[in-house]
């Protein structure tokens, strides 16, 4: 298995859990994308892969999700495979050298979809070094790249407005090679299922953080 992070990053992010209530708390905005999701996909498992405090489980008590994140002792051992893998707010946080090895892993773990986020700005947070938090700020052309070289890449769409890119993946031998994009939050006219997600999508980038019911935190 190839190294995922280095062990003083692990402790850098681990002490920034621990001295920042609201570090890893983001999960629970995309909890309406990822109930829809798995009902129109029909997933039965569901990894939140860089999980942080679990608050996407939080808001989806009907589901079962698992949480994946080194920086939580007690969820850092390497996941299974499952069918839809959420990784959101996670990507940007790793570090350069080893983000050939965490998209290869995340191939590794996708069974059917995954729904993806990545912010492409820097983070209001730093590190306790000194550095932003979000180690990775490169735009949305490159990261779709990284993508497209691993998976199947079904929609991308791009908030110009929150600097988010979301993207619908799955391997490269299960979806058909059709991508859908939209930018600036103008809406393509989808129909079907992708319509319902791209809805739901709009929804989410439309509320502010402070229009999102919170979650208890434990």
């Amino acid at each position: 298995m190839s190294t995922l992070f280095s062990e003083d990053y692990r402790n850098l992010n681990s002490a920034l859990h621990s001295r920042i209530p609201s570090y890893g708390t983001g999960g629970q905005r995309w909890a309406p994308v990822v109930n829809l999701l798995a009902d129109l996909a029909g997933c039965r498992t569901i990894l939140d892969y860089g999980c942080g405090k679990q608050t996407l489980q939080l808001a989806l008590p009907n589901l079962k999700i698992t949480g994946y994140d080194p920086a939580i002792p007690e969820l850092s051992a390497l996941p299974e495979s499952h069918d839809l893998v959420v990784c959101t707010d996670v990507l940007e946080h790793i570090e350069p050298a080893y983000l050939r090895n965490v998209l290869n892993d995340l191939v590794r773990v996708v069974n059917t979809v995954g729904l993806v986020v990545v912010s492409t700005r820097p983070a209001e947070k730093v590190l306790d070094d000194g550095r932003n938090a979000h180690l990775i700020q490169q735009s949305p052309a490159d990261w779709i790249t990284c993508f497209e070289m691993r998976f199947t890449v079904r929609f991308v769409q791009f908030s110009e407005r929150h600097s988010e890119l979301l993207l619908l993946v799955g391997p490269k031998t299960r979806l058909r090679p059709v991508r859908y994009i939209a930018d600036k939050l103008k809406a393509p006219k989808l129909s079907g299922s992708m319509g319902r997600i791209m809805e739901m999508v709009m929804k989410v980038w439309e509320m502010s953080w402070n229009g999102f019911p919170k979650v208890a935190i434990k």
